[in-house]
Order: structure tokens, then C-alpha cells, then sequence
């Protein structure tokens, strides 16, 4: 997998490379053209989603509803 990051002034996903070869070179977002500060790129962590079947939750069985 290749690394990547996210750009906080659009939300777009680009690789680590495109960062370090082209963005930090003027600190401007290739998308929007606004200014970049170094705290508006955010490194991705490779990993697990968070949704792994650690805890197997189960939907709830659906009920009738109570009718007048």
C-alpha cells in the first residue's frame, strides 16, 4: 500500500510522495490553490478501519409496531 495524506483545506487524499515532491515545495494545495500551514496535512496511519469483528454486534430483530 502507499502511504498517504489528506489535504484539511479540500479533504482530498494524496499520496505521500505528491506531498513531499510538490506540495511542501510551496506549501499550496494543488486543488484549491490556498495556502497550506504544515498542520493542514494529515498523514494517514496504515491499519484497521475500526469496523474489525472484535465485538460480532448483531442489528436488532426488527418488532411489530403497535398500531391504533
Amino acid at each position: 500500500s502507499v502511504p498517504r495524506a489528506v489535504l484539511k483545506s479540500c479533504g482530498k487524499v494524496v499520496t505521500m510522495e505528491c506531498v513531499e515532491r510538490l506540495i511542501r515545495k510551496d506549501m499550496m494545495c494543488p486543488i484549491t490553490g490556498k495556502k497550506l500551514k504544515p498542520n493542514d496535512i494529515l498523514p494517514l496511519q496504515r491499519g484497521g478501519t475500526g469496523y474489525s469483528k472484535v465485538n460480532d454486534l448483531k442489528a436488532a430483530t426488527p418488532k411489530p409496531a403497535m398500531q391504533t
